[in-house]
């Protein structure tokens, strides 16, 4: 406070704890003590009543009366010797404190009017530096008798203008959301009842420098070749951290026959023709914020079939006994279809003499077995421009061929054929009846039957294991 101020209040403030709610006085002390020698009867000297209150335990704000605020005013002015305040109970109560010097002390605040003062000084050392993206940090020194600060910033070509009005004891200030490439000056001037003081200024202006746009990372792209014009291919991106500018995007090479359109403002790339058949595509694109250029390669691929799969890829089947196959064809993008149904598509067995496959009108590849032994079946998809793709089932024929299916024995003459096997059936057919002599073994594998029962033919050969009941 200014020698000469003249204080309008004053409060003690301070953490206790009473006995009980009654009525406490503060008076002041009029003789000098020190708190090694201090006893009852020297601290509680009293003079002037400063102060009343009654309340519980607690932080406590007591406000000091018209005397007290006088007697404060006398110390501030040299007048009187502040000998401090002393707290009175009545008989049998007590009073204890639980402020204290090492921590939450006691403490008075004043209000002042300062009508014999003068305008504070300026502040000193003031600087400002960029700080961040877009922001500048301004500190200065703090002055005496201050009320609160004034900060002023510059910008090339302009006047000055006020950017905050700060409270007393500040010290510094982050101005935010800075242009890139202007210039800025800053000042600062401290206020109380009088007046503002003299403004401090920078020595030197600041500029922000630009800050490139920073490009997102482009997935993986893939088109059809006919797709249509418009088709969304994906969006650039190019993160902007500048305050006040906007990214504008622009494809700088790569676009061959004008196969692409990319959106200044969005980033979205779309097509701009159809039916290109270039595998492959390559462009360097640009991002400007108005002030600097950034540039990228992004890729643009044509969805192209990589692999054919046939299921099921290996399986075992009976001579006469057909199945069907599939083909699914997974593409470069990680996407999968049935070829089954596509012209382009075609079936082929490595040995036909052991099975033969035909496309079936349905989509799928029907094999059927002619004869034991193995066979490799392939499906190969040829769109005419690019390699052929195949992909490929093992089947093994084995087993027995059926002439007369599920009957009844009785019903046939003897002689008649039953089944023929293509294995080696000595040694492996077993008869299930006690009768087994109405069957006989043929040269080559027939077998046949003279007719005169139900019987049930079980045969094994290698790992297969069928059953033909008659």
């Amino acid at each position: 406070m200014r020698p000469g101020a003249t204080i309008t209040d004053a409060t003690l403030i301070f953490d206790a704890t009473i006995s009980r709610v009654r009525t406490y006085s503060i008076d002041s002390v009029t003789a000098p003590w020190s708190e090694t020698a201090a006893t009852w009867a020297t601290a509680s000297t009293a003079g002037t009543r400063v102060a009343d209150f009654s309340t519980s335990s607690g932080a406590l704000s007591v406000p000091l009366n018209a005397a007290g605020v006088a007697m404060v005013q006398s110390w501030a002015d040299g007048g009187v010797n502040n000998n401090g305040l002393v707290v009175f109970a009545g008989t049998s109560q007590y009073f204890q404190f639980t402020s204290r010097e090492g921590g939450n002390p006691v403490r008075l605040t004043l209000h002042y009017d300062d009508v014999a003062g003068t305008v504070p000084a300026a502040p000193s050392t003031l600087s400002a530096v960029i700080s961040g993206t877009n922001e500048a940090s301004v500190s200065w020194t703090d002055v005496d008798y201050e009320v609160d600060y004034t900060l002023q910033r510059l910008e090339s070509g302009g006047a000055w203008t006020t950017v905050a009005s700060l409270p007393a004891g500040t010290l510094s200030y982050t101005d935010q959301g800075l242009n890139v490439g202007v210039n800025y000056s800053y000042r600062v001037a401290a206020r109380n009842g009088h007046g503002l003081s003299i403004w401090a200024t920078t020595a030197a202006a600041l500029n922000i420098a630009n800050q490139l746009p920073q490009f997102s990372t482009w997935p993986a792209a893939f088109v059809n070749m006919g797709d249509p014009v418009g088709t969304s291919v994906g969006f650039v991106k190019a993160a902007e951290s500048n305050v006040g500018q906007q990214v504008r995007y622009s494809i700088l090479s790569g676009n061959v026959g004008g196969r692409f359109a990319l959106n200044a403002v969005t980033g979205e790339l779309t097509l701009a023709t159809t039916g290109d058949p270039t595998l492959q595509h390559l462009l360097t694109v640009a991002a400007n914020d108005g002030v600097g250029n950034v540039t990228t390669v992004i890729t643009v691929d044509r969805i192209v079939l990589q692999s054919v799969a046939v299921t099921p890829q290996l399986t075992n089947m009976a001579i006469a006994a057909s199945m069907n196959l599939t083909a699914t064809g997974t593409y470069n993008n990680a996407s999968t279809a049935d070829l089954s149904l596509s012209t382009q598509l075609t079936w082929s067995s490595a040995d036909t003499a052991v099975a033969t496959v035909i496309a079936n009108g349905a989509g799928m590849g029907t094999v059927t077995g002619i004869s034991r032994g193995s066979s490799t079946i392939t499906a190969t998809y040829d769109d005419g421009a690019l390699p052929a793709i195949s992909g490929t089932s093992s089947m093994a024929v084995d087993g027995v061929e059926t002439a007369l299916g599920t009957g009844n024995v009785n019903a046939l003459s003897e002689g008649d054929l039953i089944a023929t096997t293509l294995t080696e059936l000595d040694n492996e057919i077993a008869l299930n009846t006690a009768r087994e002599e109405i069957f006989s073994l043929l040269p080559g594998g027939a077998v046949k039957t003279d007719g005169t029962s139900v019987q049930e033919i079980t045969w094994n050969p290698g790992l297969m294991r069928s059953c033909l009941r008659l």
